[in-house]
């Protein structure tokens, strides 16, 4: 498994990858909020 704050540098190395910084866990995420694992914050989906 890639450590949250890893993330990003292993996708810059094989795509194209310069939006938010975020990495969405969908196990902690629930209803309408989002879970960052690489921050640990949670933040309210106002968009779905």
């Amino acid at each position: 498994m890639i450590d949250p704050k890893q993330v990003h540098d292993v996708l810059k190395a094989h795509q194209l990858a310069d939006g938010f910084p975020v990495v969405f866990d969908l196990d902690r995420s629930h209803g309408c909020w989002l879970y960052d694992s690489r921050t640990d914050t949670e933040y309210l989906d106002c968009f779905t």
